[in-house]
């Protein structure tokens, strides 16, 4: 009897062995097939460097096969993103750093390029010639989150960046970074976009230039680990030819192949498989057919000051942004300029007032103005507006559709291959995602990854 009990007990335990083994090899089976799939649609390698492109000017319908066809292939191959959105109001410097930090203007404090704040009493004005107040030494310090630069070099990473004008220095982020608190870019390039064209440069040479640095860059010994430019020519010709004009057409085909060569220049240094690429724009544009002047007679600038509501400063383009030396002059303000007539003699679509300007992520502390003013931007047969001192074809900065409309295309490893995102999505997103596929932290980000990263 016990001798039947023992065998029984070895068959038992042999029968459990062969169970064991078998489901062992069927988890295997399905994890190893998991894995597969995944490393195929390029969902499991994480990314050693990253190539941001910012392309000045958007209307993405204008990125297509016959303008753009490398950047087609790229939406072919990796993710495109086809309701992507930059902020209100939609100037470079607040979508640029908003796409490099993960949040918006309200916690960033890139309002515009230039603006009052009311903390210094003072002009901040990131352009050409930046304007700082005293208290303020470095462009850096006027934004409040840290960088994606900063976070790479937190992480013991290089970095490089090329922009139009030497306060977009901004873009190594604050000193006041938490994970990091030097400058987070270590090569940057500022040649003043101005300047070159002022010396017989063309937009298109222009570009030119900081592209041959880029792929100069790639193939030395000191490699950037993120790296990326702002690419302005399109922008330029745009306002000087008009967005559906040919001159634009073929910039934008140039853009496009810079682009071509540049990933040709990764795959020749054998790390285009490492690399997530993200083409994007900082903004959209607008089609102008009608020019109110910025300042001075016939602008509500100085409409305003001749009415006794006396204004500290007023930026000006797609949008009118106004603070006030009373702020409680605002509602007053707002009602003068709500008139029947006001509103026609300056193209006036709308009215927002501080307390609104929250909905637009657009009420950084001690810099929100009084007044945002929102032209007509050419729905519904009214005129298409800008206040400038000069007539252009094109302009932005507004809160229209084609100012916020942008193109946004990612490809790489960690990058869906062949997916279209139909769904919003915010520039802002930008920042959080390159953190995310590369391991690092991106402390004062307030938006999530893109969907599908």
């Amino acid at each position: 009897m016990l001798g039947k009990t023992i065998l029984f007990r070895r068959w038992a335990l042999r029968g459990a062995l062969l169970v064991l083994l078998l489901v062992s090899g069927i988890v295997g089976l399905a994890l190893r097939g998991n894995w597969l799939n995944a490393h195929a649609s390029g969902t499991t390698a994480s990314a050693k460097y990253t190539f941001i492109v910012f392309l000045d000017g958007g209307r993405p319908e204008l990125y297509n096969s016959t303008n753009a066809p490398f950047i087609t292939s790229l939406k072919a191959n990796g993710a495109n993103y086809t309701s992507a959105q930059a902020q209100v109001p939609a100037d470079s410097v607040t979508n640029i750093m908003g796409a490099i930090t993960g949040t918006d203007a309200t916690h960033n404090g890139f309002l515009y390029e230039t603006f009052w704040d009311r903390q210094y009493n003072h002009l901040i004005e990131l352009d050409e010639t930046p304007v700082l107040p005293p208290a303020i030494t470095e462009d850096r310090n006027v934004g409040h989150a840290c960088t994606l630069f900063q976070s790479a070099k937190a992480a013991g990473l290089t970095t490089a960046f090329i922009s139009k004008y030497p306060a977009y220095d901004i873009v190594d982020g604050p000193s006041s970074c938490s994970v990091y608190s030097g400058s987070g870019v270590d090569n940057l390039q500022t040649p003043t976009y101005q300047d070159f064209l002022s010396n017989g440069g063309t937009p298109s040479a222009y570009d030119q230039m900081n592209f041959d640095s880029i792929r100069s860059e790639i193939l030395s010994s000191n490699r950037p680990n993120i790296f990326g430019l702002y690419a302005v020519a399109p922008n330029t010709i745009m306002k000087q030819y008009g967005i559906n004009s040919s001159q634009t057409a073929a910039m934008i085909n140039f853009e496009d192949n810079q682009i071509r060569q540049t990933v040709d220049v990764l795959k020749q240094a054998g790390i285009y498989n490492q690399t997530d690429i993200v083409i994007t724009n900082d903004h959209g544009n607008t089609a102008i057919n009608t020019t109110i002047p910025a300042s001075g007679t016939g602008s509500i600038d100085q409409y305003l000051n001749d009415n006794g509501i006396t204004t500290l400063q007023t930026t000006a383009d797609r949008v009118a942004l106004i603070w006030l030396k009373d702020p409680q002059q605002a509602q007053q303000a707002a009602t003068l300029l709500s008139t029947s007539q006001n509103k026609t003699k300056f193209g006036i679509q709308g009215i927002t007032l501080a307390s609104g300007l929250g909905q637009y992520m657009a009420a950084p502390a001690n810099r929100t103005p009084d007044l945002a003013i929102w032209p007509m931007d050419g729905s519904n047969g009214t005129p298409a507006v800008v206040y400038e001192s000069s007539p252009e074809l094109a302009e932005h900065g507004g809160r229209g559709v084609a100012d916020q409309s942008i193109m946004m295309v990612l490809e790489g490893p960690g990058i869906p291959a062949g997916r279209t995102f139909s769904g919003h999505v915010w520039e802002m997103q930008i920042g959080p995602t390159v953190a995310k596929m590369m391991g690092l932290q991106l402390p004062n980000a307030t938006f999530d990854v893109l969907p599908g990263c």
